[in-house]
């Protein structure tokens, strides 16, 4: 039996039966293949596998267990799989141990040889026991390691298949991700272009293909409170997911995990809460919908007490306001989900640290110069606004000039340079036709009305002298005087019903004009008390020519300058 050392390369065959030869030079071959009785004599006495180096020897067996597998015993078979799986569990703890400590080229080679011919054979025992299902007995099962008998004794009866999907993936899912999820946390290994590259596509895959997502943002959360400087490597995660996959279940775990992540305040963990925050405001921008489908789940962050994730959420909340349409676009349900998100935002202009109150008034000013605020809610903005001129931190009072001074810019109600005399005129134009439209809908309706009056008191009157005649008129004639009394009466009847019907219609055209007219009414007067409100921004910040704080000074000569 043959054994390699670490200058040995390990190649991986086209066909698992191609390691019996040399493939190329200095590759390992195996030299003798067992017979079944040193298959099982050996496996006895490699019953117990103390390190993983010790497959360097004893790879043989395990390939002539293979190259044997249909006439090795149900026994041999799953003592061998059991030995492939501690051996690959070992594997990776050294691994990781090693790589704390630096790994040398050589010890990088060693590794690297011993993976290979983990993966190899465990692959090649799954494509034997899948093959083997034709004949496969009650026994062609793996038995299970100490920490699951316990757990499925009861399910299983103690056995649990080497085919079962679950068993296959979660070992390969194992293998594959553990090294992943350790190369986030070396900040020097992360910072390897080729490790930049290719460790998303890898998680992505893993996330994508064989349901890894749970696991993944419980990884990441602990990755990221620990060591946030590799933050872009699980950003690039989520992007790949969202773009190339429409795949939305790691967003989905990462914003319940969140949830469940208490981020406390504290300055230890500020480091950790901004990157979440990162993560939410990045998630939020590649895929406003996944914020908008979870939006409980979000809002429960504006409790955090970490007010980076408070500012996180907003933000989030925010991106769903600016993926929405116009106004005039929305239905109802997307309207009231707006309002409660902008009753939201409006709620937070007041928190407690100054730090959420200026990154609040930053969004507002974003959602005014995309037009997203609706004209109903823009007084109560500028009003917030207005406030915050007079806030105790500099850099709120800042942000809040540039609201302020945004809002007068793209204000719905009139074009800069309108005076208050043109607004008033409107307003009293305005209100003029909403008086002549009421007077004219009362004499409409007062038309109709008498018209209703005069139609009943000529049906009645038909009706008596239909009576009359009746009793004088022979019984040869009723028939032709019948007759013509009824086209008479339609006759008459139809003008009368034309007249009816079109004076209701003039009434629902003017009612409409009307309601169009008092929302002009309403407008005109929203905007003098907007005229209003800038004559009382105009003097609060002009008063910031009085502080002491520079920054006051700057920012009230850029409000006028840009106003002027």
């Amino acid at each position: 039996m043959s054994s390699i050392n670490r200058s040995m390369a390990f190649d991986l065959p086209n066909q698992f039966e191609d390691l019996h030869k040399e493939l190329t030079t200095g590759s390992y071959y195996v030299q003798n293949i067992l017979d079944l009785a040193d298959i099982n004599t050996r496996l006895q006495n490699v019953s117990q596998v103390q390190e993983p180096r010790e497959l360097l020897n004893i790879f043989p067996l395990f390939y002539s267990i293979a190259i044997h597998f249909d006439k090795v015993s149900i026994t041999g078979r799953s003592q061998a799989v059991e030995i492939l799986l501690q051996l690959i569990s070992l594997e990776l703890i050294d691994v990781q141990r090693q790589i704390h400590r630096g790994l040398s080229i050589d010890g990088r080679h060693f590794h690297l040889n011993i993976i290979k011919m983990l993966s190899c054979l465990i692959a090649e025992y799954i494509i034997r026991f899948d093959n083997d299902q034709t004949n496969k007995s009650p026994d062609v099962d793996m038995p299970l390691s100490k920490k699951c008998k316990k757990a499925k004794a009861s399910k299983t009866n103690g056995k649990s298949s080497l085919t079962s999907d679950s068993l296959r993936d979660k070992c390969f899912k194992r293998c594959v991700t553990k090294p992943c999820y350790h190369l986030i946390r070396r900040t020097d290994i992360a910072k390897n272009p080729i490790v930049k590259e290719n460790l998303p596509l890898i998680l992505t895959i893993m996330i994508n293909k064989f349901e890894h997502a749970r696991e993944a943002s419980i990884q990441f959360i602990q990755a990221v409170k620990l060591y946030n400087s590799n933050s872009s490597l699980l950003i690039d995660v989520l992007n790949l997911l969202l773009t190339n996959y429409q795949d939305t279940s790691l967003a989905i775990e990462f914003l319940k995990e969140i949830r469940e992540t208490n981020f406390v305040a504290a300055q230890a963990d500020n480091a950790s809460a901004k990157t979440v925050a990162t993560f939410i405001i990045d998630m939020a921008r590649l895929d406003p919908d996944i914020i908008r489908t979870h939006i409980d789940q979000i809002t429960d962050l504006l409790t955090a007490e970490s007010h980076h994730i408070r500012v996180a959420a907003l933000t989030a909340l925010c991106s769903v306001i600016e993926k929405l349409r116009s106004s005039d676009e929305l239905d109802d349900g997307q309207k009231k989900m707006r309002d409660d998100l902008l009753e939201k935002l409006r709620d937070h202009v007041r928190d407690k640290p100054a730090f959420v109150r200026q990154h609040c008034l930053q969004l507002w000013t974003s959602l005014v110069i995309q037009k997203k605020v609706p004209v109903k809610e823009y007084l109560r903005v500028f009003e917030l606004g207005l406030d915050r001129l007079r806030d105790k931190a500099c850099r709120v009072r800042k942000d809040a000039v540039t609201l302020v001074m945004h809002m007068v810019l793209n204000n719905p109600y009139f074009v800069i340079d309108s005076t208050r005399a043109q607004i008033e005129k409107g307003q009293n134009d305005a209100k003029t036709k909403l008086v002549e439209l009421r007077q004219e809908l009362e004499k409409l309706n007062k038309n109709i009305k008498e018209d209703k009056k005069m139609e009943e008191k000529k049906s009645q009157s038909d009706d008596e002298d239909s009576g009359a005649e009746d009793k004088t008129i022979d019984e040869d004639d009723e028939m032709n005087v019948d007759n013509n009394q009824e086209k008479e009466i339609e006759e008459n009847k139809e003008p009368n019903e034309d007249q009816s019907l079109q004076e209701t219609v003039n009434c629902i055209k003017i009612e409409e004009q009307i309601m169009r007219v008092e929302d002009i009414v309403t407008f005109y007067r929203d905007g003098l008390q907007f005229m209003d409100l800038i004559e009382q921004a105009n003097g609060r910040v002009a008063n910031l020519f009085n502080s002491r704080t520079s920054a006051d000074f700057i920012q009230a000569i850029d409000f006028f300058v840009n106003l002027r």
